[in-house]
């Protein structure tokens, strides 16, 4: 379970970020955060996750900046 990103055009997947949660519940909405970062607010008490993806060379990175179960804004 996670989130994957696939090519548009080939389907090809290009990275995948794996989180497991508890229920086996996910409707996450993610939101694009300066061009190049993923949030995920995961619902249920579960919090929300910051994914860093990056491509370098032809490679695709997601590298999970931070994790936070109780997000609130300011």
């Amino acid at each position: 379970m996670g989130i994957d990103a696939h090519h548009p055009e080939s389907g090809k997947p290009l990275w995948n970020h794996a989180f497991t949660t508890s229920p086996k519940i996910c409707v996450a909405q993610p939101g694009i955060v300066d061009g190049s970062s993923i949030l995920l607010s995961l619902g249920y008490g579960l919090g929300s996750i910051l994914i860093d993806v990056e491509e370098k060379d032809g490679t695709w990175t997601a590298k999970e900046r931070w994790n936070c179960r109780r997000l609130t804004l300011i």
